[in-house]
């Protein structure tokens, strides 16, 4: 096993060990008998933002911070439950912590996150004053993770299961829970991934609460979990480090709730057609004016919908492909037959610029269709959303928009919602921009000092290694049918946007090229799996 994907096993066997040399409550005096009633856990629409000190990926956090305090300030933003991470070794948190913040706050519910082991762990939860438990299903057998959680079901607790995959979701299903977790953290390598519960979310398929987990940082991000299914949010790091980000990411939880809601309302007027492509108008606070989102614990809970929950709804074997440049309804259809998963509608000065009345005569193509802008061009110049990319983002019409242009990071989310950014990268170091946007995705394509994109140039190797070393790869760029396998073999993209490779005249598709495209790509990732 190597260094990385051991350290959920080694916390998880250090702690077995020192239960077996201290017992259950380790530093702490656990009462005896519980000392406070059992508060019945938020089902929908709610922030649970998390005590913990320290974490394996980031070192101290917060070393002085202490619980009773934290907790208030998070009562006073509020906060609709707090987790206490109690793991002390890695964590630097105690049953002691979780337990004066009962004491204090006995009618807020608290979650008891740790490594928990087995029935004897569920019971010290319980006298400690947990009102929920997690349970990590990737360490825990079938048997135990069931024994676990029915006994905390018995005791009046809730439990948050959390799932990675969807396999671990297929196991957890006989259970039923009610409460469901997804980490967008990787618990083997505690690297997160934001789409990572998106794709997990469409295994969830009983009525339950899920929760997103890790990761959120920004009002925009919590946003679209909410409008992807999630009812809820478990916040740590971030919330550890600016408690004031509280009232952000609950405006975020409550936007995207309601984009959901407000989508689910236009597809029941409109029909299946328009539901596969409802999208908020402009910008989060679009959603503000909707209907609020029921009880997603409900089968009646609003659908999961948006552009990131569609796309990663996708299972392919190979890359996603974007067939960008699209100016006819005929090379439109020649791409989603030849297995396009997203076409790019160019709405900025470009030789590709497409119309109005093209988007409209693709409508019915079952493809994600992306606006491409240059909302500001230049880095004095006011950002500005296309009148008629509005229209038809509040048409239902656009999925999401590619900001081509030097929009910055705080301003993206204003201009469109769903979005994801486009970067022209010049060296390796350019790389170090990707984080600093909020999008689960950016797009990088090759720099030109004359035009935003379709210049047939490709991206340095060495540019395309430094991004591939941050994340999942979505690239531009000069690729053509002649091309494309040695990209997937070299870099395994996780999306290919492809424009002027596929021309023949500037503007216009070739339907040889498109299917020579997917042809090698198709013999390249099959090429890898032999291998």
């Amino acid at each position: 096993m190597n260094e990385a994907a051991d350290i959920l096993t080694r916390i998880a066997d250090t702690r077995r060990a020192r239960i077996a040399s201290e017992g259950y409550s380790l530093s702490s005096r656990v009462p005896q008998e519980r000392l406070h009633p059992v508060v019945p856990f938020p089902d929908e629409n709610f922030v649970i933002c998390e005590f913990k000190r320290k974490s394996p990926s980031r070192g101290t956090i917060n070393g002085s911070m202490q619980p009773v305090r934290q907790a208030g300030l998070y009562r006073e933003l509020g906060a609709d439950a707090i987790s206490v991470l109690t793991e002390e070794d890695n964590f630097g948190g105690s049953l002691t912590d979780l337990m004066v913040i009962k004491k204090t706050f006995p009618d807020t519910p608290v979650l008891r996150k740790d490594f928990l082991l087995d029935v004897t762990d569920v019971e010290y939860s319980y006298r400690a004053g947990a009102d929920c438990i997690l349970l990590i299903a990737s360490l825990l057998s079938d048997g135990t993770l069931a024994d676990m959680h029915e006994r905390a079901v018995e005791l009046g607790m809730a439990t948050l299961i959390e799932v990675h995959d969807a396999q671990e979701a297929r196991r957890v299903a006989p259970l039923a829970p009610a409460l469901v977790g997804v980490n967008a953290r990787d618990l083997k390598t505690f690297r997160i991934d934001p789409l990572g519960p998106l794709r997990v979310r469409h295994a969830i398929d009983w009525p339950c609460s899920v929760v997103y987990e890790s990761g959120i940082f920004e009002e925009e991000q919590a946003a679209l979990a909410a409008q992807s299914g999630f009812s809820g949010i478990l916040v740590g790091e971030s919330v550890v480090r600016d408690h004031t980000r509280v009232p952000a990411i609950q405006r975020g939880l409550a936007l995207g709730a309601r984009a959901a809601t407000a989508a689910g309302t236009r597809a029941a007027a409109t029909g299946p057609a328009a539901a596969a492509n409802a999208t908020p108008a402009t910008g989060p606070a679009a959603a503000a004016n909707a209907t609020p989102a029921g009880n997603r614990a409900s089968a009646n809970a609003p659908a999961p919908t948006g552009f990131w929950h569609d796309l990663t709804s996708r299972v392919r074997p190979r890359p996603w492909v974007k067939v960008c440049g699209i100016m006819r309804a005929s090379d439109a259809e020649a791409a989603v037959s030849a297995g396009a998963d997203l076409l790019g509608f160019v709405f900025a000065e470009s030789p590709r610029r497409s119309s109005v009345e093209c988007v409209r005569e693709c409508a019915g193509l079952p493809a994600l269709k992306v606006a491409v802008v240059v909302a500001r061009d230049g880095e004095h110049a006011q950002a500005v959303l296309p009148v008629e990319v509005q229209e038809l983002l509040a048409e239902g019409l656009l999925d999401a928009v590619q900001l081509h242009g030097d929009e910055t990071p705080d301003e993206c989310a204003s201009l469109a919602f769903p979005y994801y950014k486009a970067l022209q990268l010049r060296t390796p170091a350019d790389a170090s921009r990707i984080p600093d946007f909020h999008c689960p995705r950016c797009l990088v394509d090759a720099y030109s000092r004359d035009a935003r994109g379709g210049t047939g140039r490709r991206l340095d190797p060495a540019i395309l290694d430094e991004v591939r070393a941050q994340g999942p790869l979505w690239v531009a760029g000069g690729i053509r049918p002649d091309n494309v396998g040695e990209l997937v073999r070299s870099f395994a993209p996780e999306l290919i946007d492809v424009s002027s490779g596929l021309e023949d005249e500037t503007g216009f598709k070739d339907e040889t090229k498109i299917r020579a495209l997917f042809s090698e790509i198709d013999a390249a990732v099959a090429q890898e799996a032999i291998q």
